[in-house]
């Protein structure tokens, strides 16, 4: 996070660059390429759009969207989990309404995910499911048990552990302390796999569901992503060799795309790389995260350790190729927590070049959730009807929180 900040003007696209503007120059940033990550809300297009800035499509909401259209379309075409949702909405309400429920759960029930809608359908379920049988009880108990029994507990239960797929994917694309743009391509195959039939169950709401994700993920996911997308995924040694791209002539074609955006990206820095040439290269290791578990793992590639050799080139092109050839032929240990960034510190030495594009590539996030938590943290801290506090005061205090919550405290 570089600045959290309230303004009184109208949100329209011209004052939010203002703002924008503001902050690039206050903190030394190129305009027109410093990539910025955001929603497709229609002020900021408009601002990132007066001075052409570099725009990608936060996934995160991308994701949401195929979601939330989903189930709506279900909800028309089959009455049953129209009926099922509606029951689902009453009771999250009704419990959070009556006083002494939530607390004599074994899981609290969610009404949303806050900052992260997307996992919201996880969340809502699988806390219902959790919860059911305390739940049965406490309703008999009160002469309530009629709104419980109106869902049906294996679609529930179902529902919950399709969804739980998803939120594995959100959790490796929405965090600011950890790559996630080579996660993006991988998360629509790993998506499509999860949304294949269960012949044995044609009519189901979860095939109607399977049906519906798998549509909306092309026409709404697939559309956003970009070369850079494909790039990070290829940077990346775990996900180098596309395997989770079936087609042969349209990996074929992926992987020429790659290479020739690889080749636009080292043009665009080879001024900067030519004159830094001769300095040394900086060792620091990159912080360690501690992961969950992976769902991409069966789509990565593992392989052992082999070392490379320099080979001179006569031309910064012949150099790029050079490059390229060794890294498709690198073998590689898989970091205990996936993280490219490792493997490029170790081949920063024999491939420069590629190092240098990979570590402008995955500083761009494939999403924005985490600014909106750093957002919905400053709403926490104030709001324009009960506080005096000015912009700099708060933007202090919400950065001192982050810190103390990351416990990233200066040493």
């Amino acid at each position: 996070m570089l600045r959290c900040k309230h303004f009184d003007a109208p949100k329209s696209g011209i004052n939010i660059w203002h703002e924008i503007e503001e902050i690039f120059q206050s903190f030394n940033l190129s305009f027109g390429n410093t990539p910025i990550t955001t929603d497709q809300g229609s002020n900021m297009i408009k601002a990132l759009s007066l001075t052409d800035e570099v725009r990608y499509s936060c996934l995160a909401h991308r994701t949401n969207t195929v979601l939330e259209t989903v189930w709506e379309n279900v909800k028309i075409v089959n009455t049953e989990f129209k009926m099922f949702c509606t029951s689902v909405s009453n009771l999250r309400t009704y419990c959070q309404q009556s006083g002494g429920i939530q607390f004599k759960l074994p899981k609290t029930l969610k009404s949303s995910s806050g900052t992260s809608p997307w996992s919201s359908y996880f969340l809502i379920h699988n806390s219902l499911h959790q919860s059911y049988e305390s739940l049965l009880i406490i309703l008999r108990e009160r002469g309530e048990q009629h709104r419980i029994l109106q869902i049906d507990p294996q679609l529930l239960h179902e529902i919950s552990t399709f969804m739980e797929n998803f939120s594995l994917i959100f959790d490796n694309s929405e965090f600011s302390n950890q790559l996630t743009l080579q996660n993006v391509i991988p998360s629509y195959y790993r998506m499509t796999e999860y949304c294949i039939i269960d012949n044995k169950r044609k009519n189901s709401i979860i095939n109607l569901l399977k049906v519906q994700i798998a549509k909306e993920l092309d026409e709404k996911y697939l559309t956003s992503t970009t070369q850079l997308h494909w790039i990070a995924t290829y940077l990346d040694p775990t996900f180098k060799d596309l395997l989770f791209v079936i087609d042969e002539s349209y990996l074929l074609e992926q992987k020429k795309s790659i290479k020739d955006g690889i080749y636009i990206l080292a043009d665009d820095c080879k001024e900067a790389f030519l004159s830094n040439n001769q300095s040394s290269p900086k060792t620091n290791l990159p912080l360690t995260i501690k992961r969950k578990e992976d769902p991409f793992a069966i789509m990565r590639a593992v392989r052992g350790t082999a070392s490379s050799t320099t080979v001179s080139a006569s031309s910064f092109t012949d150099e790029i190729e050079r490059q390229l050839q060794m890294y498709e032929r690198t073998l590689y240990e898989l970091p205990a927590d996936s993280n490219p960034l490792i493997f490029w510190r170790d081949q920063q030495n024999v491939s420069p070049i590629l190092s240098k594009i990979a570590k402008s590539v995955f500083v761009i996030q494939a999403s924005s959730a985490e600014s909106e938590r750093h957002f919905s943290m400053a709403g926490q801290v104030v709001t324009e009807k009960r506080s005096q506090l000015d912009p700099e005061c708060l933007e202090s205090l919400v950065v001192l929180k982050e810190a103390y919550l990351k416990k990233t405290w200066p040493k």
